[in-house]
This record gives structure tokens, sequence and C-alpha cells, in this order.
């Protein structure tokens, strides 16, 4: 099953002091990034786009109809975001989305509108539920209270993941240019910042992204997941060629092995000093260090007794498995790439 589909809620148009500024664009964003995967540009999420920059007002009895829609037949994937206004009430401690509506009427929708047909999801063969809050309180998202702090808890379904843009007692800031600090890191995250070696960029590989640019002050994002296994929501240029990861096991037969090295691996002979310059280069050395030196650019290999990989070879040095090239070196025998 490969059907990836997303609908991207953004309202700004709130009457008075309530306006908002940047969630439309941040939807957009959104929607054009998730659209494609960066390698060769291929199709990625099916995004449905709703905001309320063309004048046409968004109320709570379409906003259910959207979230109906969204989960309404199987898929691979399917992912909701929403920027806008929310609130948790104090006394029940439920969230409330919080929409514009027609003629200035405020609506709301209940946090569990969405949390129950992300629940029942996985039971409608949709493999994985990625919900997306940028919106003040979205921390409060899926949980089931008993007004006890200490003893409230999150019950997702099968399959659900929850990145919200902060906790349940906190503002989701954003910027009148740049929009919500939140769906900013986001959208640098599914270009790249946040992929993994083989360019695959994940709903916690973001939020481990965001977690780091936001820092420890201030508005905090919330991650929640009841996942066996993490889908991946955009592929990025790799950081290393699959092929070189893939070629790992047999360049180090085992994790703790080294490979000797000498000056016939250096392809460039002007860089080779004048008293090593009779030694010739050997093609199959020259495409093996090609590699290394890949590996070496992103921490998987290491020079031994040299501090530079061209010294190491120079200097007839040698060169060794990292622990994350020992990690990725056991996914490539394991065949887990």
């Amino acid at each position: 099953m490969s059907d990836k589909r997303a609908t991207l809620v953004g309202l700004d148009r709130y009457s008075g002091q309530n306006q908002l500024l940047g969630c439309c664009k941040d939807a957009k964003d959104l929607a054009n990034v998730l659209a494609r995967h960066e390698v060769s540009n291929r199709r990625n999420f099916h995004c449905d786009l709703i905001t309320d920059s063309d004048g046409q007002p968004v109320d709570a009895d379409r906003l259910r109809r959207e979230i109906k829609e969204l989960f309404s037949g199987p898929a691979a994937c399917v992912l909701f975001y929403y920027a806008g206004h929310a609130v948790v009430d104090s006394t029940s401690a439920k969230g409330r989305f919080v929409v514009p509506g027609r003629d200035g009427r405020v609506e709301q929708v209940p946090f569990d509108d969405l949390f129950e047909e992300a629940n029942k999801a996985y039971s409608r063969n949709i493999l994985s539920t990625v919900i997306v809050l940028d919106c003040c309180g979205s921390g409060a998202f899926a949980d089931v209270s008993n007004l006890d702090e200490t003893q409230r808890v999150s019950l997702l379904g099968n399959g659900v993941t929850i990145l919200a843009a902060s906790g349940r007692t906190e503002r989701a800031s954003e910027h009148a240019v740049t929009g919500g600090m939140f769906t900013q890191y986001m959208v640098e995250g599914l270009k790249g910042s946040a992929a993994d070696l083989r360019g695959w960029v994940s709903a916690a590989s973001i939020y481990s992204h965001i977690d780091h640019m936001l820092g420890r002050k201030g508005q905090r994002p919330v991650y929640k997941a009841s996942v066996s296994e993490f889908v991946t929501l955009r592929e990025c240029t790799p950081k290393i060629e699959i092929e070189t990861l893939l070629a790992l096991p047999k360049l180090f037969e085992r994790p703790d092995a080294q490979i000797e090295l000498d000056p016939s691996f250096e392809p460039d002979r002007e860089n080779v000093p004048e008293r090593y310059r009779h030694i010739p280069q050997d093609p199959h050395n020259v495409a093996t260090f090609k590699r290394l030196q890949s590996l070496n650019r992103q921490g998987l290999v290491v020079p031994i007794g040299a501090e530079h990989m061209y010294y190491a070879a120079i200097e007839s040095k040698s060169c060794g498995l990292t622990e994350l090239g020992k990690h990725y070196r056991e996914l490539a025998a394991l065949d887990r790439l």
C-alpha cells in the first residue's frame, strides 16, 4: 500500500485582535514540501490544503467533514495538520480547535473529534496516522484526564503519532514573516535537517530537530506515539550513497577490522610527496578510498594514527569504523537499510 494523503488546515482570519498572521503560510509551506520527495521529485503525499486566505470561511462543520474525509479510506499514511487558534478548558482539561466560522461567529471543534478518528484508523487499514498541531495548548491532544495532573495519561491507538507545538498550558509562537516557529523548524527538517544518512525523515527525527532548535526555555514541543515502526514522511538526498552503506560488511569483515592504507590509495599524484610517487595508483584502492573518505565525512570511519584520511594513506596507516559506522555496518549485514 503506497497511498499517502494529508489534510493541512491554516486559519488566520479571526475577528479583532485574535487575527493570526502566518497560519495560512505555514499550511502552504508544509504542503509544498510534503507533496514530493526531494529524491527524483517523486510524488509523496496527496495534499488537501484548507485555508481561509481566499476569503472562504472555514467553520466547524467543514472542519469535521475534512477530518472524516481524510480517514475515509485505506492508506499507508495519513497526516493531519492544523495551524490556528485552540483552547484548553480549565474545568474539563479538554482541548478544542477554534475556527473563525461564518459571519464572525467563532466556533469550536473538540480535539476528541479528531482523536477518535485517528484511533479508529488502523482498523480501517490506515497503517500510520500523523497528527501535527501548531496551536496553543496542543500538547493536551489525546490526553485522558481526571483532573489530577499526576494521573493524566495519553491513550493512542495503533499507528498514531502526535507532534504538538506546545504543552497544554503553553502558547505556540508565530512571527509575521516566517510564521509559526514549530512549523518553520518542521519544514526545515523535512527539507533535510532531520534526515538520516539515507535521507529518510521520520516524525521522531523531526521532533528531535525541533526539540534542539527550540531549546529548553519557553515553548516546548510534545511528541506522543503508539507505533511499532517509524514511517518515512519524506526522502531527501542521501548523505552517503546507499551502495556505499551496503558495502560496509565487505569493506570491514568484522566490526573491529581495520583497512591498511598506503600511497596507492591516493588518487591525486600531485598531492603525494616526491619520495612516494614511485608507488603507482591502484584503481581498486582508489575506488575504495573514495568510499572510505565519504564514510569519514559522515563520521562512520576514522583514520588511525593520523589526523586525516589523506595522511593515513600517505603514511601507510589504517582506518576503522566508529560506533556509528559499526551500527550501519550491522544494518547492512542484516539487510535492513
